[in-house]
C-alpha cells in the first residue's frame, strides 16, 4: 500500500500506529493524536515537521 499525503492536516488525520516516509527520506510513526516519533530524534514531533509530499507505508489501527 502506498498513499501520498501532501499536507500536515492530511498527516493528522491517519489513525495512530500508520507509518509513512516523506520526501526527504525521514521515516515516522504517529504515536498519538499529532505526535510523531521519528528516528533519530528523542523527542516526538509535529506534523509540520516533515518535507511534503509523504508516502505511508502502513496504516495503524483505525
Amino acid at each position: 500500500m502506498s498513499t501520498t499525503i501532501n499536507t500536515p492536516a492530511e498527516l493528522d488525520e491517519l489513525p495512530d500506529g500508520s507509518e509513512f516516509e516523506d520526501a526527504e527520506g525521514d521515516s515516522g510513526l504517529k504515536a498519538s493524536g499529532f505526535t510523531y516519533l521519528v528516528p533519530g530524534f528523542a523527542q516526538p514531533v509535529r506534523a509540520d515537521f516533515f518535507a511534503y509530499p509523504v508516502s505511508v507505508r502502513g496504516l495503524g489501527a483505525a
